[in-house]
């Protein structure tokens, strides 16, 4: 016989039967059993995944844009939003820009901002090696808990909120950049053009015929080098769509029944990514602008900007034509960048004189939290050794680029 009996201050269950144990259940089933020889868990009490920072995309809700907002001319690289590359090749071309939700979209995703890819010219006739693609790449040392090549690589699962003009059959591609480069293409559907669906993918580290189990060549680098990559193909030719969904293998990122986005004027919008540890979708982990325009200017970071009058730099004249300064980066990137700018577009200031900044001619970063410029002036003549500063006009700045 069994008793339950509670008090103000406490709670009592007794159990009286032959096996005198107490069992705990969570939607019947069992987690956990109570006896004279102790507590005994069945399952795992903690998650397996964790509770935050569980999502190993960074920006994957498109919220930080330092580049631009919109880009007017296919170019391959990173043009607009933070942390996604775009790759193409072909007769077609497309442009990409910010897309604000509206109040339905919005309620029906939970996400304010997205992607938004528009093909601008088509390529009906897709050659063998044409391709278009985005992509985000992690480091390495950020991917050690998936534990490729070793005997417990871990599983993870990928999800995605994506809405596109043309319906159809689609790739996305997660590929370890290992010792040997290995690709596991999955095909996923849109069903409905011009309508949000979210998609979720589970890739296993034993898809297919190759395995990423106890494999040296699937060791990922402990390093800030690249150590996996996450593609969203929106067309590919013969020459890398040889695949097969869902298996690993050496080479060819999308399959064949990926559909050609680019054979009109379509469109197609991303957000919401999420990639974790574990055979199933946990809700997607929003963070702050804050926190994420952190994890962005790792990797990339613009000074100047629309504002007039910003000072990017104090430092002095070390010669009759030429300041030297160092900018102190707020956050350490992740290697050693390089930097471009728009020269006359600055403005030295020295002595109560002004002269617009003609070049830049030598510029160097000293390492990844500081950058260090060495300009010249245009025609006012500078006098060697005095303090001067270099702020920025109305439309100037510097990009300072660490990308992977």
């Amino acid at each position: 016989m069994s008793t339950l009996k509670s008090s103000s201050d406490h709670l009592t269950i007794n159990a009286d039967g032959a096996a005198k144990d107490l069992k705990f259940q969570l939607n019947g089933v069992q987690k956990a059993d109570l006896s004279s020889a102790g507590l005994t868990v069945v399952g795992d009490i903690v998650p397996s995944s964790p509770m935050s920072h569980r999502n190993m995309i960074i920006n994957g809700e498109m919220q930080v844009w330092q580049r631009a907002t919109a880009a007017t001319a296919t170019t391959s690289g990173y043009t607009t939003v933070d942390r996604w590359n775009f790759v193409e090749t072909s007769a077609g071309s497309y442009t990409s820009e910010q897309h604000t939700m509206a109040l339905a979209e919005l309620n029906t995703t939970g996400h304010r901002l997205a992607m938004k890819v528009i093909v601008t010219g088509a390529d009906t006739s897709i050659a063998s090696g044409d391709i278009a693609y985005f992509q985000t790449k992690l480091e390495g040392q950020d991917v050690q808990n998936l534990q490729y090549g070793t005997a417990n690589a871990k599983t993870v699962t990928l999800s995605f909120w994506v809405k596109s003009s043309l319906a159809g059959v689609y790739t996305t591609c997660l590929v370890s950049n290992s010792a040997t480069t290995y690709y596991c293409p999955v095909e996923y559907t849109i069903s409905d053009a011009d309508t949000w669906e979210q998609k979720t993918i589970t890739i296993t580290p034993t898809a297919g015929s190759t395995t990423l189990i106890t494999n040296s060549g699937g060791l990922t680098p402990n390093t800030a080098a690249v150590g996996m990559t996450l593609i969203f193909n929106l067309m590919s030719g013969t020459g890398n769509n040889g695949g097969t969904t869902n298996t690993w293998a050496t080479a060819n990122q999308a399959t064949s029944n990926q559909t050609n986005l680019l054979a009109s004027t379509h469109n197609f919008y991303l957000t919401g990514v999420q990639l974790e540890l574990g055979s199933s979708a946990t809700p997607f982990e929003h963070r702050t602008y804050g926190d994420v325009l952190q994890q962005c200017k790792r990797y990339f970071q613009r000074p100047g900007g629309a504002a007039f009058n910003i000072n990017v730099m104090a430092g002095y004249l070390h010669s009759t034509s030429r300041a030297r300064g160092v900018i102190l980066l707020p956050v350490t990137m992740r290697a050693k960048p390089s930097m471009t700018l728009t020269a006359s577009e600055f403005t030295i200031r020295y002595n109560g004189t002004s002269s617009v900044v003609a070049s830049t001619s030598a510029s160097a970063s000293i390492d990844a939290s500081a950058v260090l410029l060495d300009i010249t002036a245009g025609s006012s003549p500078c006098t060697a050794g005095l303090a001067a500063d270099m702020y920025s006009n109305t439309t100037a700045y510097i990009d300072i680029n660490s990308e992977l």
